[in-house]
């Protein structure tokens, strides 16, 4: 089973001591990928980029403008479903992830990612820093592509270390912001999409409640 330092820089993995920021996961296919749903969520984004081409032009047509509030529903209603899905997909990753560095005994209590259209013209997914809180660490994850399961390690820390702070924004839009060791990350996300409030609470309940750190006996 890894355990990681107590100062959070090294993680044990069974044969020798490797930097956190250095680790290497293989994560095996999610439950999320096996019953097709990441390919439906891949359909998704194709769906929302076509939408995107539509109505580009309708805004530009007379005829389309009066159809402007129909679409603009339908492609919210796309966008929610696509966020959603890579959301869940996400926290999957994020639950097995968690469980290799940590071992069965350290379960991810509330996990949370960056689920947000990127800031351009043509429509993608913004999907880098993730967070998962346990009972004794906080690890924060950073996927180097929406599409991928791929991620590597920002830091791991004890619950008492962190800081974490659910800010409003334009339109309402909620957004994370986690602190740890002088520096601030932020994840966005959508309504509908994101739930920030559960890993605070997640965090608060670690804090009130701590566990021993479990290190490596190597």
């Amino acid at each position: 089973m890894g355990a990681f330092s107590p100062d959070g820089r090294w993680w044990w993995d069974g044969i020798a001591w490797v930097a956190t920021t250095e680790i290497q996961l293989a994560i095996p296919e999610t439950e999320f990928e096996r019953s097709g749903r990441l390919a439906e969520a891949r359909s998704l984004v194709n769906t929302r980029k076509s939408m995107t081409v539509v109505g580009y032009g309708g805004v530009g047509s007379i005829v389309g403008i009066p159809l402007m509030p129909i679409f603009l529903v339908a492609y919210y209603v796309v966008m929610i479903r696509l966020f959603k899905a890579y959301r869940e997909w996400t926290l999957e990753l994020l639950t097995l992830a968690t469980a290799q560095l940590l071992g069965p005994d350290e379960p991810v209590e509330a996990a949370e990612t960056t689920a947000f259209p990127p800031y351009r013209l043509w429509p993608g997914v913004q999907r880098d820093f993730a967070v998962a809180v346990t009972q004794a660490h906080v690890l924060l994850y950073w996927f180097g592509d929406y599409d991928s399961p791929a991620c590597r390690v920002v830091f791991a820390a004890r619950p008492d270390e962190v800081e974490m702070r659910v800010l409003t924004g334009f339109l309402w839009l909620k957004r994370l912001a986690i602190g740890y060791g002088g520096r601030w990350w932020t994840l966005r996300g959508i309504w509908g999409a994101f739930q920030p409030e559960q890993v605070v609470a997640a965090l608060a309940n670690s804090r009130t409640h701590p566990i021993p750190v479990v290190t490596s006996q190597a």
